[in-house]
């Protein structure tokens, strides 16, 4: 009978643990310690008692490990700036709930009810259309509504200075 890889003692039937291509034998107890836990802690447990006899097979791991997270490492810094670079073009303001960033989701129209009695018949009688714009905070999705009629104020203050221009050109006043 096989040896524990971990400990040293006689292996248990039917408990082997396996990492990747590596099948290791273990008895009950170490089993029970080291089959849930994460690949780089039973192998650094193998590697550590010095039992298992194949320390190529270990080493090819580490390396292959080490090069599946160079690739991780890679992939994650790019989809975080892509998400870096998305908060700031997208951004349109700041949560009042939670402080998180608010993402404009565009312009939407909802269809209203108009008139007395409820119908199931929706036609250009009883329905209308409402513009909206939505914002969505991207930490706790609280989401604003805002009518998408446009901000006549800040018409009004174009017109004024598109006025104002116009008689400093023409020397009015």
């Amino acid at each position: 009978m096989a040896d524990c890889v971990f400990c040293g003692q006689k292996a248990a039937f039917g408990k082997t643990i396996t990492v990747g291509t590596m099948v290791f034998k273990a008895c009950a107890d170490c089993y029970d310690r080291y089959s849930r836990q994460d690949d780089k802690i039973i192998v650094d447990a193998v590697r550590a008692a010095r039992i298992f006899n194949d320390d190529v097979k270990l080493r090819e791991w580490y390396d292959n490990r080490i090069s599946d997270l160079k690739k991780d490492a890679e992939l994650l810094r790019s989809e975080i700036d892509d998400h870096e670079r998305e908060l700031k073009e997208k951004t349109v303001g700041i949560c009042p709930k939670c402080g998180g960033p608010m993402f404009g989701k565009g312009e939407h129209s909802l269809m209203t009810y108009v008139g007395g009695l409820p119908t199931l018949n929706r036609s250009a009688w009883n329905t209308g259309e409402f513009n909206v714009r939505i914002t969505v905070c991207q930490q706790c999705g609280y989401t604003e509504f805002y009518s998408a009629a446009g901000n006549s104020i800040e018409k009004l203050e174009k017109k004024r200075e598109r006025l104002k221009m116009i008689e400093e050109e023409l020397g009015e006043e």
